[in-house]
């Protein structure tokens, strides 16, 4: 899904329309940094043309954010490397109100550490070996468990430097032994990983929930939708997520289920609203470029916004041109006709996101009556219980 700002102001297409708008772009609020260009980006896009086989990846080759180098090797390039480092500056926003420090763990690992935990040999097979000119034993990490459970052991002296958290977004390695499906199994990929380290297991969990917010967050600001697996906390804590049959719940349990499908859905239904708000202006952009204003030479005077009630005069320079906020912190000039298709398709893909959100939410709507079932079931059970 693509990026969106609705609460910018003025509109990017309002702005555009000036005369002096097509000479030079700007932020409209102060101390923002100056926007580029999209000529200035090298972006390379010629020569591929999309075919009716193409897999996902293969559209972001196509559009120049990425190229293949080698079998589960690719490069980032420019585009596609600001677009993760955006996502990496809205990653830190949110772990950053966790209380969570951010590091870059050395990708070389001590084979002598995987070996202590045991899973070097059940990973052996994946690790990127190598020696170094002494004969001693390193990997390529593929993740950093053991390093980081290293460095803490070494570091933290007293239980009240807990809860300790840390962070990193860094490049990971395993030698797959069939790369496929584009960067979701590769050899080298970028990898966020957050390691939270807690006094008991009550203050672990008490973690996990704050850590699920943030993440609820930080996905409602793409305004992606998510689907949340529900699992046994405690189980997962000690041998990994296991789907969860709801028989199997005590009452207080099955109580913590239903408020945490009770807050999903409530995240959902605030990022439906954000949804149906920039439905609206882009339906609002599509009408406009639609209309044309400007076409007769009486109507080229125009108010343009500054603030919410602060307005100058104005005067369009091309109603046949605007310039239109593609939604990646550049402008791009389009013909009237070409900026309604983009409309058109940007309004094609909201809708088919509402829908989507909306069987999301059906289902777990669902969800909450089921666990409501099973949860007066318990209720109705233990009451029976102790009436005898």
């Amino acid at each position: 899904m693509f990026p969106l700002r609705p609460n910018a102001e003025p509109s990017a297409i309002s702005r555009a329309l000036i005369r002096r708008s097509t000479r030079s772009y700007h932020q409209c609020h102060s101390g923002a940094d100056q926007r580029q260009r999209l000529t200035a980006i090298w972006t390379p896009t010629g020569g591929r043309t999309a075919g009716e086989a193409e897999r996902a990846h293969d559209k972001l080759i196509r559009a120049g954010l990425l190229r293949q180098s080698h079998s589960g090797i690719f490069h980032i390039l420019p585009m596609g490397y600001r677009i993760q480092s955006k996502l990496e500056s809205l990653i830190d926003k949110h772990m950053q109100s966790l209380g969570a420090s951010r590091v870059a763990l050395s990708s070389i690992t001590s084979k002598k550490l995987w070996q202590q935990s045991g899973r070097y040999e059940n990973l052996g097979s994946e690790l990127f070996n190598f020696q170094d000119r002494k004969g001693a034993d390193y990997m390529l990490a593929p993740t950093h468990e053991e390093e980081v459970t290293s460095l803490v052991a070494q570091s933290v002296k007293s239980y009240k430097e807990l809860p300790l958290r840390l962070y990193q977004i860094t490049r990971k390695y395993r030698d797959e032994l069939r790369p496929r499906h584009g960067l979701l199994r590769t050899r080298e990929f970028t990898m966020k990983d957050l390691y939270t380290f807690d006094v008991d297991t009550a203050a672990a969990m008490q973690t996990y929930e704050q850590v699920q917010d943030a993440y609820a967050s930080f996905f409602g600001e793409t305004l992606l939708s998510v689907q949340y697996i529900i699992v046994d906390k405690l189980k997962m804590a000690s041998q990994g997520g296991e789907t969860v049959n709801l028989s199997t719940l005590d009452v207080q349990q099955l109580g913590q289920v239903k408020k945490q499908i009770e807050e999903e859905l409530e995240h959902l239904t605030q990022s439906f609203a954000q949804l149906h708000a920039v439905q609206g202006k882009f339906k609002e952009c599509q009408r406009i470029v639609k209309t044309r204003p400007g076409s007769i030479e009486g109507e080229r005077s125009v108010l343009v916004p500054l603030t919410n009630s602060l307005y100058v005069r104005g005067e369009l320079s091309d109603p046949g041109r605007v310039v239109v906020d593609v939604g990646t912190g550049f402008y791009v000039e389009k013909e009237s006709s070409a900026a309604e298709l983009f409309y058109n398709a940007k309004l094609k893909q909201l809708a088919q996101n509402i829908q989507d959100l909306e069987v999301i939410v059906q289902r777990k709507t669902a969800n909450v009556r089921s666990v409501e079932d099973v949860l007066r079931q318990k209720v109705m059970a233990g009451q029976a219980s102790e009436t005898r």
